[in-house]
């Protein structure tokens, strides 16, 4: 019984973002991270509020930078010609490592790119937190066009009050052609 009203609370909860999808146009972002990490919480109210908290304290600000060129980013890639595009993570860390509830975190990554298009190409740049093995909600999904060249980027992130003690990881997904590269770090949310 519990297990049908829990299917029907989430058929209702999606039935309501696709109606409410052509009012929200700048939100679909958040609305998707609400679905994707909210769809299991639905039976569970406390559940609910807390990961509404973690949207609305997120309000995370990005900044990116091309600090190689083309070249030094073919040697940090040992790039070969006619490979196509190749792309490397050099970096990519959470700091710091141990926050208390209301900081900041900052998100770090520094990559290359060789074998680009001389217009550039696409990268797909994805951010999730989780929180044991749940996801709590994708923090950042950005698209860039780059061209060939060594790029750092840092997001920023408030730590909620409402925040779970205990361990987070944030996991990072670069997209890029046919190359996709994972990376993740932990930080640890103490009183």
């Amino acid at each position: 019984m519990l297990l049908k009203k829990i299917y029907h609370r989430t058929g209702i909860f999606y039935l309501f973002l696709l109606l409410c999808l052509p009012l929200t146009q700048s939100c679909i972002p958040i609305l998707i991270a609400a679905a994707a990490g909210g769809g299991y919480l639905v039976a569970n109210e406390d559940a609910q509020k807390g990961l509404k908290s973690w949207l609305e304290d997120l309000g995370g600000k990005h900044k990116s930078s091309r600090v190689g060129d083309s070249r030094s980013a073919e040697k940090a890639v040992d790039y070969k010609k006619g490979s196509g595009v190749v792309m490397v993570v050099h970096s990519f860390s959470v700091v710091p490592t141990d926050v208390e509830r209301g900081k900041i975190i900052i998100v770090k990554n520094r990559y290359s790119i060789a074998g680009a298009r001389k217009k550039g190409v696409t990268v797909v740049d994805r951010k999730v937190l989780w929180y044991g093995k749940t996801m709590v909600t994708e923090l950042d999904s950005q698209s860039f066009t780059r061209t060939n060249g060594t790029w750092e980027s840092s997001s920023s992130f408030k730590i909620p009050e409402s925040a779970e003690l205990g361990e987070y990881k944030i996991s990072q997904s670069i997209t890029c052609d046919d190359s996709n590269i994972e990376s993740m770090d932990y930080f640890t949310v103490k009183e």
